[in-house]
C-alpha cells in the first residue's frame, strides 16, 4: 500500500533511514532537510525513496520487495499510517458527497410530492368538472322532464257513472281529471254484453275544458313519446300473431304504426293507458285490442306545461 507522505508529517525513522543511506554511500555529503522533503514530492513515499536512493548508487543492483520490508520493519517503520489531514480531507469530502446525495434525494422525493399531488388536484378538477357537468345535465333533464311541475302536481282524480241504456246493459262512463286534462271513456255493451269503448280528451281553457285532439296533451317530444307507445303495442301484436291460440286471427294482417288520432286515451289511478283496436274479424273480440300503460312518472316528461 503506498501512502503519500508530506515534510509536516515525516517519520523521524524515516530520516534517520535515508541520512543512513547518504551516509553509507556519501560518507561526506550531509543531506538536508529540505532536499529530504524534495524526495517526497518526488518519489511519494519512504519505500519509493529507498529503492531509488539504492538504484541511484547501485544502478546494477536488484532491490526485491523483501530486502525493503526488512530495511523498513529494522527502521521500525510503518507504512499504514496514514496522514491524518489527508484522511480529514477524505472524510469531510464523504460527508460533502453524503449531503449533497441525501440533499439531492430530498429535492427529488419534494418534487415528487409536489408532482402527485400537482396530478391529484388536475384529477379533481377533471373529476369537479364532469361532476358538475352531469349534475348540471341532470337538472336540466328534471326541468325539462317535469314541464314546469313537480311530481306532486300531477295526481289523478277519478269519477265513475252509469247511465241506462236502450239494452240490457247501462252505458259505464268514466271521467278523470290530470290537472288542466280531462279523458272521458265510454262504455256501449253489445247484444252479447260486450263492451266497445271510445275516448275523448279535453283541455281546460279560459276556466273550462274543451274537446282538443290527443297530441295536443303532449308537447316537442310527442314525437319520441308515440314510438315508445308503438314499440309496446307491436309486442302485444307479436306475442297474438304467434300464439298458437290467437295466430289464426291476426293471418294476413300486418302490423301498422299507430297515429295519436287512433289512441284511445285513458287517465286511471296512476298511469296513463293507451288503447289501440286490431283489424281482425269480429269473431276474434277477445284479441281485437290491446292497452299500453305509462306510468305519471315516465310519461310526465312528454306532458304539455302551457296549459
Amino acid at each position: 500500500m503506498n501512502l503519500k507522505h508530506h515534510h509536516s508529517s515525516m517519520k523521524p525513522n524515516e530520516k534517520k533511514l535515508i541520512l543512513d543511506l547518504y551516509k553509507h554511500y556519501k560518507s561526506a555529503t550531509e543531506i538536508t532537510v529540505d532536499e529530504i522533503s524534495l524526495l517526497y514530492s518526488r518519489h511519494g513515499n519512504i519505500r519509493n525513496i529507498l529503492r531509488n536512493i539504492i538504484q541511484e548508487f547501485e544502478p546494477n543492483s536488484e532491490v526485491t520487495e523483501e530486502y525493503l520490508d526488512e530495511k523498513l520493519r529494522i527502521y521500525d517503520i510503518s507504512e499504514v499510517e496514514e496522514n491524518d489531514e489527508e484522511v480529514t480531507d477524505v472524510i469531510e469530502i464523504n460527508k460533502s458527497n453524503e449531503k449533497k446525495v441525501k440533499k439531492s434525494k430530498n429535492i427529488i422525493y419534494i418534487s415528487s410530492i409536489v408532482l402527485l399531488a400537482i396530478v391529484i388536484m388536475i384529477w379533481f378538477q377533471i373529476n369537479k368538472k364532469e361532476t358538475n357537468n352531469d349534475s348540471q345535465a341532470i337538472e336540466e333533464n328534471q326541468l325539462t322532464n317535469s314541464s314546469g311541475k313537480s311530481p306532486t302536481d300531477y295526481k289523478i282524480v277519478c269519477e265513475e257513472k252509469s247511465v241506462n241504456s236502450t239494452t240490457s246493459e247501462p252505458i259505464l262512463i268514466k271521467s278523470c281529471i290530470l290537472n288542466n286534462f280531462k279523458s272521458v271513456s265510454t262504455g256501449e255493451a253489445d247484444y252479447k254484453g260486450r263492451y266497445s269503448y271510445k275516448y275523448e280528451i279535453f283541455i281546460k281553457k279560459n276556466g273550462a275544458f274543451v274537446k282538443s285532439n290527443n297530441e295536443d296533451l303532449f308537447n316537442e317530444k310527442k314525437k319520441e313519446l308515440l314510438k315508445l307507445i308503438n314499440q309496446k303495442i307491436k309486442i302485444d301484436f307479436d306475442y297474438y300473431a304467434t300464439n298458437p291460440e290467437t295466430k289464426d286471427c291476426f293471418e294476413g294482417v300486418t302490423f301498422t304504426n299507430y297515429t295519436y288520432e287512433n289512441l284511445g286515451i285513458v287517465f286511471t289511478d296512476d298511469k296513463v293507458d293507451f288503447n289501440v283496436w286490431f283489424d281482425v274479424f269480429e269473431s276474434c273480440f277477445n284479441v281485437s285490442s290491446t292497452t299500453v300503460s305509462f306510468s305519471l312518472e315516465e310519461i310526465r316528461p312528454y306532458f304539455n306545461s302551457k296549459y
